[in-house]
């Protein structure tokens, strides 16, 4: 008989405190409205959904230091059982269990939070949801993980910004888990010099915006040494200006005797200037991604370089395939911010739902995609920032999805048989605001939805 469990709360600080938004703040009262559209791809009834919400706030990426916020395994009873919820978790500030203190950016206008999360340690089948504390819990998970295998997602967790010192909350779907959660970075409107007010001359040099640049940088199948606790440098791009590498790592740990996690640095720094430069005394270890043995598995990483170089550092040794994605760049002068977050998740892309889409032929023949206009997306749209989901059925396989008009060079996600996963990457499109999918080693029963948190446009 199946054990029905109770559902938990409990807050990471019982002290927290949310303060209600008043609707007089920056951000706009809403204009609700739904659109269900069905279009026909290649013969194909694709489902998109457009839903209007909150305006977003133009924003700037702001690179941080790399702090652990959340770890349940070190907190007594800490795991999430079966419904369970954590809440009053506090990115930017001191907790009591906690000693890493990023500072209280309760000032800095923030429009979303960069975090690293993992689910370890999986006792079922589960997914979870991340959210603000105190607004509404967002209708889509942002994390699949399967029973007994660990898996990561860097996200992007939208924040009001007329809500000082947010904080977040999970919630748990099956199963127990452990949490861990990293602060990657954050988007915030603090350097805009057109939202009247005067932005602090530190700023300049710190204000990131994206610029594509899509390419294969690294693959250990094809070029060993695997990657392992001897770190591998990666040369990129050496222009002063670029700062913050986005790239997409896969392990390719199907064949793997052990799983592990990856960190992710700038330069040729090592380790123990990672800890030196990216945390406090004592060092908190930290990490962009974790895999299991015999999985595949991707993450979309923002990670800082320095001199144009980042360096991959793996706990287990494992193939690697490393796909840069494009560059967070910094200005001369303060700018305007050109990334946009959304107030919650919309759907606009769904291969289920009420017409299922065989993907099986995409490998050789692409399904063709809009996304400009779409779910919030303008139509002058640079790059989608999309939660991908694959339901993948009984096969294994991985998918790429490129701008329209280019080639198909990077896979953005792979899958396990049986397995859900998500990642949430920056998905840059084409000249004709399209982007193109190919789905290899997809079966008729593999499915696939994007969840668009936000967006950046060009200059």
């Amino acid at each position: 008989m199946a054990r029905t469990a109770k559902k938990s709360s409990r807050s990471y600080k019982s002290s927290s405190k949310v303060t209600k938004t008043s609707s007089k703040g920056l951000l706009k009262k809403p204009i609700i409205y739904a659109f269900l559209g069905v279009f026909t791809i290649f013969g194909l009834a694709v489902v998109f959904f457009t839903r209007a919400a909150t305006s977003p706030v133009a924003s700037s990426y702001f690179t941080s230091k790399s702090i652990r916020v959340v770890d349940t395994r070190k907190v007594s009873n800490g795991k999430l059982s079966p419904g369970g919820k954590l809440e009053g978790v506090k990115p930017f500030v001191a907790s009591p269990n906690y000693t890493q203190v990023q500072g209280d950016q309760s000032a800095a206008k923030v429009t979303g939070v960069v975090m690293n999360i993992s689910i370890l340690s999986p006792t079922e089948n589960t997914s979870i949801k991340v959210w603000q504390t105190g607004t509404t819990e967002p209708q889509y998970a942002s994390l699949y993980a399967s029973k007994g295998i660990s898996t990561s997602n860097e996200i992007v967790i939208p924040i009001n910004p007329n809500i000082q010192a947010p904080t977040i909350s999970f919630a748990n779907s099956s199963g127990s888990i452990d949490v861990v959660g990293d602060l990657v970075g954050y988007y915030s409107y603090a350097g805009n010099p057109q939202q009247g007010v005067t932005p602090p001359t530190g700023l300049i040099g710190k204000q990131l915006n994206f610029v594509p640049d899509i390419r294969r940088v690294l693959d250990t199948r094809s070029t060993p040494p695997k990657a392992s606790p001897t770190p591998i440098s990666i040369s990129l791009d050496t222009a002063p200006n670029k700062k913050v590498a986005v790239v997409n790592v896969t392990a390719v740990a199907a064949n793997s005797p052990a799983g592990g996690f990856y960190r992710v640095y700038p330069g040729d720094i090592g380790l123990e200037g990672y800890n030196k430069v990216y945390n406090a005394s004592p060092p908190t270890v930290t990490s962009n991604a974790s895999f299991s043995a015999g999985n595949n598995i991707a993450n979309e990483i923002m990670a800082p370089m320095k001199d144009g170089k980042i360096q991959l550092w793996s706990s287990a040794s494992v193939d690697t395939v490393v796909d840069l994605i494009g560059y967070y760049a910094s200005s001369d002068k303060l700018v305007k911010g050109r990334n946009y977050i959304l107030p919650t998740a919309v759907r606009v892309y769904d291969t289920i739902s009420p017409t299922k889409i065989d993907l099986t032929s995409s490998a050789t023949s692409p399904v063709s995609v809009t996304l400009a206009g779409k779910g919030g997306l303008p139509d002058t749209v640079q790059a989608a920032i999309v939660n991908v989901t694959v339901n993948p059925g009984p096969n294994s396989g991985y998918i790429r999805i490129y701008p329209s008009g280019s080639g198909a060079i990077v896979s953005n996600i792979s899958f396990m048989a049986n397995q859900t996963v998500a990642n949430q990457i920056i998905l840059p499109v084409g000249p004709d605001g399209k982007v193109n999918i190919k789905a290899f080693g997809a079966s008729a029963a593999t499915s696939l939805s994007f969840d668009v948190v936000g967006y950046t446009l060009a200059n």
